[in-house]
């Protein structure tokens, strides 16, 4: 690998600073492999089979251009990492990971306060402004947390943009030769123009997961590269006594990028230029910008989680080329690399030379690209859900449907409410309905009562969603756990949510207008006062619903969604702004500095402001604390107010 420079910065940080975090959103790892097994590493548990197989070839690879400690030897051995695999092994094969997943994996990666976040994967998408809005959030939340997204440009060898390369905010990486030209595969696009590096991203050694050592080519790699480098600058600078965060990296490493060496439209696929270390090193060590960067760090990430409330597939086939070192094993052979781990529909590998791509209309998820097939999958932990959407139902199969019809005699079943009616008379037949839990009109979560009140939670299901369909209630909450995820005969997946008999939960604007400002008075006077309230709890809900969806995975995402959908605190919370005119302005969750052995606790504020004198009238605070480490979220303490300038 040439890169100028990069000798010279990793001596001066000694192969860089463990407390510097890198976390790798990938495929399975080979975690026993002789590089990787001192290495500084955080698993995360999210896949457990085939570790040492093909299926974590791709993941491993990156690992080690990261933090091999030598044999390959990494970039920045001496930081530190969170591995999280978020392409389930499925039967054998790597399944996708949909845009939603990879934002809960992005807010994961946030939460574990990482300072790089490498993604060798993206979803090839028509226009950038298709991407999921739960992953251009998540991808906003960790630029203003101060870490650098990193992810690669694609390898389709076209003027075309990946999400989430191409997202604004985003490091992208396309490839280069070893001559400095860009690799045939490299995509490029206008996005990359502002925001793209090139980075070394032919044949680069890494681990192979039977052993020994391999060579590939691809955009994954180079991203791994480019991580490595911002590590190894942000290493430099903590040894120094301030700290570079991911935006101030991300400016350094696009001003001294080496320009495009030729003219005329030719420079587009060059990108924004090629990554210099030996230049960004050199300005880092200027006091000039040493200045800078701390300056920057001052209103970057804090050293608590972030305060922002909180979520491919298209099969990217590259033209690249993989070559076994003598290092190999005896006996393994050398695969052809499709390497990077992209989001899109099942694609057939039908040659190493012609990148084949989904489809627009194509079911969006983040998949790796492997010779095998490559379906949609869910990539999250097993863990608990606290989430906020509409209920929804689809049929098992198309058998299924039919013998419900039949039962029905002959009725048809996309008729809601008779098909609701004929479940409560033969409530054996419920499981036959796929109960779906959507954000937004699009399914999230298959949702599977089980155990010994699973009748129970089939009976609750049932009556909120006929609640919904009456228009008597917008929203439910659910609260529950993960499960891996579940498939459907047409490909379709989706993470199954078992929810808990006590965590259901149903949302009725007018009843909470009804508790909070009472029934229209007649007194002219009064009835505008009422009709502020009435607002300002159309404007609370609105918020909650649109403005702070999110996956409902991590601990800061339930302990928003609860602090939102508890009615007693929202009842009291409201009302009290409402007697006063005052409307929500933020909700904001922060982890608790004081919680019980074993807990899991955040303290969540509400800000209200006077819309009628927001610069005369002080705002007013509400805050409460939740513990998080049950299925159900739990209210610690009484609600605090005051009133902030």
């Amino acid at each position: 690998m040439q890169i100028a420079g990069l000798a010279e910065l990793s001596t001066a940080t000694q192969g860089g600073d463990p407390e510097i975090r890198i976390a790798i959103l990938d495929g399975p790892v080979n975690r026993h492999h002789r590089s990787l097994v001192e290495a500084s590493l955080e698993y995360a548990e999210t896949v457990t089979e085939d570790l040492e197989g093909h299926l974590a070839e791709h993941g491993t690879h990156v690992t080690s251009l990261l933090f091999g400690q030598g044999d390959p030897r990494g970039l920045a051995p001496a930081c530190s990492g969170l591995v999280l695999p978020i392409y389930p092994v499925d039967g054998g094969q790597l399944r996708a990971c949909s845009q939603a997943d990879l934002a809960a994996a992005l807010d994961r990666a946030r939460e574990h306060r990482v300072d790089v976040i490498n993604i060798s994967g993206g979803e090839l998408r028509p226009s950038v402004d298709d991407s999921h809005p739960l992953l251009k959030a998540a991808v906003e939340r960790c630029v203003d947390a101060g870490i650098l997204v990193v992810a690669a440009a694609g390898n389709d060898g076209c003027d075309c943009q990946l999400t989430p390369a191409a997202l604004p905010g985003v490091l992208a990486v396309g490839a280069e030769g070893d001559d400095g030209q860009p690799l045939a595969f490299s995509n490029w696009g206008d996005a990359y123009r502002e925001q793209g590096l090139l980075a070394p991203g032919a044949n680069l050694s890494g681990a192979a997961p039977q052993g020994g050592e391999i060579e590939r080519s691809g955009t994954s790699f180079a991203t791994a590269v480019v991580s490595g480098v911002a590590a190894l600058l942000m290493s430099y600078e903590h040894q120094h006594g301030r700290r570079l965060d991911g935006t101030a990296v991300r400016t350094l490493l696009l001003d001294t990028a080496r320009p495009c060496p030729v003219e005329g439209d030719a420079c587009r696929r060059f990108l924004a230029g090629s990554i210099d270390a030996a230049a960004a090193f050199e300005r880092l060590a200027s006091s000039r910008f040493s200045k800078a960067a701390a300056a920057s760090s001052a209103v970057g990430r804090s050293d608590q989680p972030t305060n922002h409330p909180l979520p491919m597939e298209n099969l990217m086939n590259p033209t690249e080329e993989t070559r076994s070192s003598s290092a190999l094993p005896e006996g393994a052979e050398s695969r052809q690399d499709e390497s990077l781990p992209t989001v899109g529909p099942a694609i057939d590998v039908a040659g190493p030379t012609m990148p084949t791509v989904a489809p627009p209309s194509a079911p969006a998820a983040i998949a790796p690209a492997a010779a095998e097939e490559v379906v949609p999958a869910g990539c999250g932990d097993h863990g608990l859900a606290y989430v906020v959407g509409q209920l929804d139902i689809e049929f098992v199969s198309d058998a299924r449907r039919d013998s419900i019809q039949q039962s029905m005699g002959g009725a048809p079943p996309t008729d809601t409410h008779a098909l609701l009616d004929h479940l409560d008379k033969t409530p054996w037949e419920a499981d036959s309905v796929l109960w779906l839990l959507s954000i937004e009109g699009t399914p999230m979560y298959a949702l599977r009562p089980g155990g010994p009140y699973a009748a129970t939670l089939f009976d609750r299901l049932r009556d909120a969603l006929r609640q919904q369909i009456d228009h008597d209630v917008e929203r439910v909450a659910i609260a529950g756990a993960l499960g891996a995820p579940m498939q459907l005969q047409d490909g379709r997946s989706w993470p199954v949510l078992a929810p808990d008999p006590r965590g259901i939960f149903a949302w009725s604007t007018d009843a909470l207008i009804a508790a909070v400002a009472g029934k229209p008075p007649k007194d002219k006077e009064a009835a505008a006062e009422h009709e502020k309230a009435v607002a300002g709890v159309h404007n609370f809900l609105e918020r909650v619903y649109y403005e702070f969806r999110n996956l409902g995975v991590t601990s800061h995402d339930r302990a928003l969604n609860f602090s939102a959908t508890n009615a007693f605190q929202a009842f009291h919370v409201l009302q009290d702004a409402a007697q006063a005119g005052l409307e929500l302005d933020t909700i904001e969750a922060e982890q608790s500095p004081i919680g019980r052995p074993g807990s899991d606790t955040w303290d969540v504020k509400m800000v209200f402001f006077d819309p009628r004198h927001r610069m005369e009238t002080a705002r007013r605070v509400f805050r409460f604390t939740i513990d998080v480490s049950d299925v159900i979220p739990v209210t610690i303490g009484p609600v605090r107010s005051w009133s902030i300038y």
